[in-house]
């Protein structure tokens, strides 16, 4: 990928970190309604193909309207449906593959979310999931709609009855007095889920991660490292595996995902009275230790800075 910077080409790498193969043999079922937010659905297209995923995109006409299907044929490199003829693709789409085939309504507006939760099957989206819903097929949805709508007591009570049918929804994010669908990375982390979540299904899970220091004096510490990235790994995966809860005590330089409950600590006495304390009030049933801890404790933290000091400072091993 290039990116131009004062008529100089420059090359900009794809993370590779981010993606791990998990969606390789799947294929998702993208479909997409009328809002603002579809401006972002061909990136999400290219993020799942990353993923590994097979991606088919399914338009309602509103949609169609708004962004052209071409756009979404380029990148999913595959045919999109508009409306659904003779191949009656609401079904060809998802039968006999119940295992290995999941629809993702996304963005899922608030007109999307009334019809498909109280049974009205008539455009593509709604179709897709009348059908895929009662064959097995995994599905999960990203509401995407003004706040006040969001919250709006009868949405909440279509949502509750779509989690009851076993909908897995993404939770959007609320900024602007708008809720917006969430990052990317977020919302492949739980297609990953619909997929691998088994393995880990309703197990609470603990990760100790991160690198350690020890403060010499207010400017300066002995450190080392360590950013973190495995801490936000271990948790990343945790919860495409299924993990129903996951605590995360460390330091990270990554995203915090908002499925964890982040706990910060860097020095020695703050991993032992966190750790301590977590243990002390819940159970887990998997613990992660992987702390980079320091080889040595600074014998005694000096309050003022030792910037005209030529001593060195007392560390133990």
């Amino acid at each position: 990928m290039l990116c131009w910077n004062a008529g100089t080409a420059v090359k900009m790498d794809i993370d590779e970190n981010r993606f791990e193969g998990m969606l390789a043999g799947k294929t998702v079922i993208l479909t997409v309604t009328a809002s603002i937010s579809l401006y972002r659905m061909p990136d999400l297209v290219r993020d799942l193909r990353r993923e590994g995923a097979r991606v088919i995109v399914g338009m309602s006409k509103e949609a169609a309207s708004m962004i052209s299907p071409t756009i979404f044929q380029w990148a999913s490199e595959n045919d999109v449906v508009t409306a659904v003829g003779g191949n009656i693709e609401h079904i060809s789409l998802f039968i006999g593959h119940a295992g290995d085939t999941a629809l993702l309504i996304c963005p899922a507006s608030h007109n999307t979310v009334g019809k498909i939760a109280n049974g009205i099957s008539d455009d593509v989206p709604s179709l897709f999931f009348s059908f895929a819903i009662g064959n097995g097929n995994p599905v999960c949805i990203c509401p995407a709609m003004h706040e006040g709508m969001m919250v709006n007591p009868i949405n909440h009570r279509n949502l509750q009855a779509l989690e009851d049918a076993g909908v897995q929804i993404i939770p959007p994010r609320i900024s602007e007095e708008k809720a917006k669908i969430s990052e990317n990375d977020l919302i492949i982390d739980h297609v990953c889920r619909l997929f691998h979540g088994k393995t880990l299904r309703g197990k609470s899970v603990l990760i100790i991660r991160g690198k350690r220091e020890e403060m010499i004096d207010p400017v300066r510490a002995v450190s080392n490292l360590s950013s973190g990235f495995t801490l936000s790994w271990f948790a990343m995966n945790a919860f495409k595996l299924g993990a129903a809860s996951i605590v995360m005590i460390g330091h990270t330089e990554y995203r915090v995902p908002e499925y964890a409950e982040y706990i910060h600590a860097v020095k020695m006495e703050e991993f032992e009275a966190e750790v301590d304390s977590i243990l002390s009030k819940r159970n887990f049933d998997v613990v992660i230790n992987c702390a980079s801890l320091s080889d040595f404790i600074v014998k005694e933290e000096v309050r003022e800075p030792r910037c005209r000091e030529t001593k060195a400072p007392t560390i133990n091993p």
